[in-house]
């Protein structure tokens, strides 16, 4: 230790040879008699008893420290409970080192002022004392606005002030100092998931829509990334919440690629955006722009990557359908009702007042509902023409990304075998459209990764020229008896290897035929739950390198936009209190970090079984020997 040290001096003033008794109090040990005491000759039969004079130790570490009672040269630390040797030759310096790191000693230190002690149940189930560093107090108060959603007044207003005064906790800081405090900490978080996304190369998917205000009329466009990151775990990500000024196609496009830029996202498969005009000419710009960034910046020539949010117009022809027909909707309060008519008087009494020499109709009965509840021709005449306005955006099915089919393939106990069956439940499977999708699917999955394989297949096995695969093999060797085939095996597999060879014939497969010719996987499933496909990639992905990272980008695309809409609930709640009073980038701090930081601690809440905990470990030693962690 530096002399600096609060308790150097006590070490110096440490005396060898002395011990000390339960209470602290010392006396010499013999080896001490020798020498600090001078010897008194006796004649024979005038020995006086001996006495040890008392000492009080010099050593204040003793406050501390207790020795064993049946081994003096142990001693035990009053807070940690840890025993520590104390020869008195070899002096106290390694009990005051240990005070230096024993973290219940400091926090026993923290926790001396009266004012602000508290009491703490230890893991032993006995109180101490514990005191909150301030800087933790600010931390967590700045956490809470976030997390809560709250206005950034709170931390100023006089209930929180009155709360922390009650609890005898610190004085709240100052809403600028809680506003620049958040921003560090987004910058902070910020900073290590783009290092993670550029380190990683990752591929994602997006989301984005745009959101009023309907107070302060501004628009916010929300950027969701959505991606499988290395233990094979779906994530998404809201890594934007930026202002706009015009819902225009040009400026979608540039804050969707100003966005990833910032991000260090050189990676997109798909983007999935509602059917507005402005949507269509903004991914038509964006792709024109971002596939300039890199090679592999998108995949399969771009043809796939806008998906249209089905939810969107999902809920635009449900809406509308429903409009004509809203009286059904009674139905979902019949509860209510029934409740009011046994309880409420004053809703009683209303349907027994004359209303124009007329009685009012009510409240409903048993019947009224049975009515609303039976078959109604008018809705089912609405819902076919839903179902036509639902055909008719989809054009038959056609104009749904092909991209979404082929996710169904990467389904080990799907493949393709579930698509022919769709396909012939669809069209009929002697139709010629029946074919043709299923050539649409095929071939695509082959270009898809001859692609992939181009680009991270160190060495793949070539595949048989087509002029190899028209020449039969012929057979010199005539017909043998069962006899004596059995002797002439071996001679006969080496003359078969030897004509492969000549002919130029590859035995080995490429990972795509081999996957799609192996049989499908059966599970047996609870009732309930659904196949993990997530799982049995993260354990054959060693087995199929390549597919593996088709799949990881297949199955992170969205079908619907829903998931950036999800934010729009919160940004109401943070911005709309606060009227004018936050700026666009205060706004995508606390929208962005709020989601971060209740994803961590969704994340740290989680509960792992054994049976996951043993998969954990089983995988991390499987990268290991396989090599399967993403470049």
């Amino acid at each position: 230790m530096d002399s600096s040290s609060p308790h150097q001096h006590d070490r110096d003033n440490d005396a060898d040879g002395f011990e000390f008794d339960d209470q602290g109090k010392g006396f010499q040990t013999p080896e001490a008699n020798q020498w600090g005491k001078r010897k008194q000759n006796h004649k024979d039969g005038d020995e006086q008893p001996k006495t040890l004079r008392q000492i009080t130790p010099r050593s204040g570490v003793w406050v501390h420290f207790t020795r064993l009672p049946n081994n003096r040269n142990i001693c035990t630390c009053h807070y940690c409970k840890r025993e520590y040797k104390c020869p008195s030759k070899s002096g106290t310096k390694n009990l005051w080192n240990h005070l230096e790191v024993c973290k219940e000693h400091k926090a026993w230190l923290e926790g001396k002022d009266p004012k602000l002690s508290q009491h703490v149940i230890n893991k032993d189930g006995n109180l101490q004392n514990a005191k909150v560093p301030e800087s933790v107090f600010r931390e967590a108060s700045n956490e809470m606005l976030v997390i809560g959603e709250l206005p950034l007044s709170l931390i100023e207003s006089m209930a929180w002030r009155h709360f922390c005064s009650k609890m005898n906790l610190y004085k709240p800081h100052s809403r600028r100092t809680a506003t620049r405090d958040i921003v560090e900490m987004f910058i902070q978080r910020k900073s290590t998931m783009r290092k993670w996304f550029i380190a990683n190369k990752q591929r994602v998917s997006l989301t984005t829509d745009i959101w009023v205000s309907d107070v302060i009329g501004a628009s916010y466009m929300v950027i969701t990334a959505h991606y499988i990151y290395q233990y094979w775990r779906l994530k998404k990500l809201i890594i934007g919440f930026k202002y706009v000024t015009y819902q225009k196609g040009k400026t979608i496009a540039t804050t969707l690629l100003d966005c990833l830029a910032d991000w260090g996202i050189e990676k997109v498969f798909s983007i999935t955006v509602d059917n507005a005009t402005a949507n269509t000419n903004a991914l038509s710009k964006f792709e024109t722009a971002f596939s300039l960034v890199t090679n592999e910046s998108l995949v399969i020539k771009e043809e796939f990557m806008h998906v249209r949010c089905a939810g969107h117009i999902i809920n635009l022809i449900v809406r509308d359908g429903l409009t004509e027909v809203s009286e059904n909707r009674a139905i979902k309060y019949k509860v209510a009702f029934d409740k009011m008519e046994t309880e409420d008087k004053l809703y009683n009494d209303h349907f027994l007042e004359i209303d124009n020499g007329k009685k009012r109709v009510g409240p409903p009965t048993f019947n009224d509902w049975r009515a609303v509840e039976s078959y109604d021709s008018e809705l089912k005449i609405k819902a076919e023409e839903m179902y036509k306005k639902f055909d008719k955006y989809w054009d038959g099915l056609s104009n749904i990304n092909l991209m979404l089919r082929i996710a169904i393939v990467f389904d080990p106990s799907k493949k393709l075998h579930f698509a022919k069956i769709c396909f012939a439940e669809l069209y009929g499977e002697e139709t010629p459209t029946y074919k043709e999708m299923y050539d649409k699917v095929y071939n695509l999955l082959v270009d898809m990764f001859k692609e992939y394989s181009d680009r991270y297949a160190k060495s793949q096995p070539s595949q048989p020229s087509q002029s190899s695969q028209s020449q039969p093999f012929q057979s010199s060797q005539p017909d043998v008896s069962e006899a004596d085939s059995v002797p002439r095996l071996f001679t006969i597999d080496k003359r078969y290897k030897a004509a492969l060879n000549d002919i130029g014939v590859q035995v080995t497969k490429d990972e795509l035929t081999t996957y799609l010719k192996e049989a499908v996987e059966n599970p047996d499933v609870m009732m309930g739950t659904e196949y993990d496909v997530l799982s049995w990639w993260k354990f054959n992905c060693g087995k199929y390198p390549i597919l593996s990272k088709m799949a990881r980008d297949v199955f992170v695309m969205q079908v619907s936009s829903v998931s950036s809409k999800s934010a729009f609930s919160t940004s109401g709640r943070i911005i709309e209190p606060c009227r004018s009073c936050l700026t666009p980038y205060m706004v995508e701090v606390l929208m962005c970090t709020a989601q971060w930081m209740k994803q961590d601690i969704a994340i740290e809440s989680r509960v792992l079984t054994n049976a996951q905990i043993l998969a954990e470990v089983e995988y991390e030693d499987r990268l290991e020997k396989e090599f399967c962690i993403e470049d």
